[in-house]
């Protein structure tokens, strides 16, 4: 809605404005937003109200018309005013229009030229709103579209080994990044537990939480130096500039990790590489960044680590990898077996190992994450599991990429929980899956499969296959292909004028004459015979026209 206040010193004239504007108002999506009988009321009234459209009269007392565009011109520019005036004076309108009146109207007044006026008032603010918005999200796109440029400018950077010292420094140009020409080297920071802060505080908004970082390393970091959002994983290495003695500035970087974790309510940690002097060893410098970071013991909460400094391994290193070798024997057994005893000891074993890891690096235990994945892996190819482990597992990948712990002790407990609910309500699909998987094979080959290329596809004993496939299909495979094969072949016979040993051999049988054969046992009837009752029907109808 667009306010609308009336000032005139005469009450009537006010009070004949404002029932138009009332009555009439909702046409033009107006509202009456107040009224002043004179320019130092209308004044206080502007400030209070924030009028889209003023309608003044000029000849008022205290303060006239001319007075109060004036005022209006420099506190409330963007508010349309619409003078009214008895005098029919040029001198009146000529210092009307200086001040950027909209219009300028004669008294007497007549309802349908003040709407008229009014109207374009309207229209004017509209187009006027479009053009900021239009404009306000130009500025964002490009905004937007520069900061992506440039975070895919240093994720080359730190991952291309090719790029030499020219392109690198052409290409920060194009981009207006004028790196550092004293040294540098690369701190990456890093959030290991941002699961639940995303999902608390952000209300599970991934964007939202990545918007908020950006905000807050914009306004803590110098204006000459540069972050960015790494494409792999949930971390934003900072190219530092060096000072004089070519070192980094350790009181910015904890300064920068305190404020982060203030703002951003979860702990954070900072990995800081080797200095470098020359751009295409920023990779180098950003690799060394992540090393120290993996060495970090899972058991602090937040710290800088610096490359090469107090990076020894934790004691419990050698105990922790035994126990994820235990994890993954029991995982292998699960999965070959589905024993609720297996499954149950490993359900116990992962939540141990991802919640209560103690005084382990964090390179511990994304190896062990890495080593569960590719179990995981297998039995993603063997199949035969609830689709909901399908949808979990990804999940689990990119928790092990961001070493976000927390995250992944729940959806590893998660994805064992439903194998063993699935395999506890007798709801286990491996076996009716590869069947299923089968029949459709043998539909789309039916002219070639056979039990023994089955049993070579699909990687599978023909006995325990021909049993499980009598087990799950209720009828021996070799009595499906046949009943198939007759299918089709009657499918064929009557709506399609292909030989009888054309059609045999589509469905995988040479001798035409067995085809025969078996067709009759199915059918009651031989091949031609039974194209002769399909088409017979079809002929009588067509001679009754």
């Amino acid at each position: 809605m667009f306010k609308v206040v009336i000032v005139d010193d005469e009450i009537w004239l006010r009070n004949e404005l404002r029932a138009c504007i009332e009555s009439r108002g909702n046409e033009l999506e107006l509202v009456f937003a107040g009224e002043a009988a004179n320019g130092r009321e209308a004044c206080e009234l502007i400030a209070d109200s924030k009028p889209h459209i003023m309608v003044t009269d000029i000849k008022m007392p205290i303060m006239d018309g001319i007075e109060l565009l004036r005022w209006a011109a420099d506190r409330q520019p963007a508010c349309k005013v619409i003078v009214l005036s008895g005098f029919g004076d040029f001198e009146f309108a000529r210092q009307a229009l200086v001040y950027k009146a909209f219009d300028y109207i004669l008294k007497p007044l007549e309802e349908t030229e003040i709407f008229l006026v009014l109207s374009r008032a309207v229209d004017e603010i509209r187009r006027e709103n479009d053009r900021k918005q239009s404009e306000f999200h130009k500025q964002i796109s490009m905004s937007k579209g520069l900061t992506i440029l440039r975070d895919r400018f240093f994720n080359r950077v730190m991952t291309d080994r090719t790029m030499d010292e020219n392109e690198i420094v052409l290409s920060a140009d194009e981009l207006g990044l004028i790196l550092p020409s004293q040294g540098f080297a690369v701190a990456t920071i890093k959030f290991f537990r941002s699961h639940a802060c995303i999902a608390n505080v952000y209300k599970g908004d991934r964007q939202l939480f990545e918007f908020a970082v950006r905000n807050v390393l914009e306004e803590l970091l110098p204006r000459d130096t540069y972050f960015f959002h790494a494409v792999a994983a949930n971390e934003y290495p900072v190219v530092l500039r060096l000072g004089e003695k070519h070192k980094t500035d350790a009181g910015l970087l904890d300064n920068l990790r305190l404020k982060l974790e203030r703002y951003l309510k979860l702990p954070v940690w900072i990995g800081v590489g080797a200095p470098r002097r020359r751009y295409e060893t920023m990779h180098q410098s950003y690799q060394e960044s992540l090393q120290a970071l993996l060495q970090c013991p899972v058991s602090r909460t937040g710290e800088v680590a610096v490359y090469g400094i107090g990076n020894e391994q934790p004691k419990q290193t050698a105990s922790y990898e035994k126990q994820w070798d235990q994890l993954c024997d029991l995982l292998t057994l699960f999965g070959e077996s589905r024993s609720a005893l297996h499954g149950d000891r490993a359900f116990q074993l992962v939540d141990r190992l991802l919640t209560a890891a103690g005084d382990v690096s964090w390179l511990d235990v994304r190896n062990g994450l890495s080593r569960m994945l590719l179990i995981m892996d297998k039995w993603l190819l063997e199949g035969g599991f609830p689709d909901s482990f399908y949808e979990l597992l990804p999940r689990l990948k990119r928790d092990q990429e961001e070493m976000d712990v927390e995250s992944a002790a729940l959806h590893a407990a998660d994805m064992l929980k439903l194998l063993l609910d699935d395999r506890a309500h007798g709801k286990n699909k491996k076996g009716r899956d590869l069947i299923h998987s089968v029949k459709k094979y043998a539909e789309q080959h039916l002219a070639t499969v056979t039990l023994d290329e089955v049993s070579q596809l699909y990687a599978i004993n023909k006995n325990y296959f021909c049993s499980l496939f009598k087990q799950e299909a209720g009828q021996p495979f070799s009595e499906f292909l046949a009943e198939l094969r007759m299918r089709k072949a009657a499918v064929m016979l009557s709506q399609s004028d292909l030989r009888i040993a054309e059609i045999a051999q589509l469905v995988g049988y040479m001798d035409q004459r067995y085809f025969s054969q078996v067709f009759r046992k199915y059918h009651a009837l031989r091949p031609g015979e039974y194209r002769e009752t399909k088409r017979q029907p079809a002929a009588d109808e067509a001679s009754l026209i």
